[in-house]
């Protein structure tokens, strides 16, 4: 819950207000139908993945009447989450020891959100990213979009490459998670694809 003084933003004692909520916080806005927003390249640092997650709500013809403005904000990106468990060869730790690397591709970074509606559209071309890695698991901010049967994670081991290939819908406000399985076999690397998981929970608040 934030605190958030309101009283100079009343017109006066009895005209009615809209009240928009954004973050991260723009200090100058040329557009509010077409705030640029974008999300990490690179949010393996914890500062740099928390600046992704765009935060928006708003509410509409509050009355200025000596009461809390009440805003629910909403996530606008999507999140993607990388579970990695070992398969056949591997434990936990020598599967962790031997990952050097883990990528997400071909998504477009960038994005335009219309701080009247909270959409967001699609602006720029496709990046590679580095999510933040906490534990055994990894995620990432994703800016909502739809990718099909393309390369969408990368995982580099200390002798070899294995990477995923599929078609996604990533949608705003929805945590999305793959579960990568890698077998450690003479022959190669083999993946099987865990269920998405959809965190149904808002992580907004009230703000007074």
């Amino acid at each position: 819950m934030l605190d958030v003084d309101i009283e100079q933003f009343w017109k006066d004692e009895e005209t009615h207000a809209d009240f928009y909520c954004y973050y991260p916080y723009v200090e100058t806005i040329g557009n509010v139908s077409a705030l640029p927003v974008n999300v990490r390249a690179d949010q393996s640092a914890l500062n740099s993945y928390k600046s992704s997650d765009y935060l928006w709500g708003k509410t509409e013809d509050a009355t200025p009447d000596g009461n809390p403005v009440d805003i629910q904000v909403r996530h606008k990106m999507s999140k993607l989450v990388i579970k990695i468990e070992p398969g056949i060869g591997y434990t936990y730790e020598t599967l962790w020891q031997d990952i050097k690397s883990i990528r997400i591709l071909n998504l477009v970074c960038g994005a335009t959100m219309d701080l009247n509606t909270g959409s967001v559209t699609l602006s720029g071309t496709a990046c590679d990213m580095i999510p933040y890695s906490k534990d055994d698991n990894c995620s990432a901010f994703v800016v909502p979009q739809v990718v099909e049967d393309s390369e969408l994670i990368r995982v580099e081991l200390s002798d070899r490459s294995c990477t995923l290939i599929q078609s996604m819908e990533f949608k705003s406000g929805t945590q999305h998670t793959c579960t990568l399985k890698i077998n450690k076999l003479s022959e190669g690397v083999n993946i099987t694809i865990g269920g998405w998981e959809n965190d149904d929970t808002d992580y907004g608040d009230t703000l007074d």
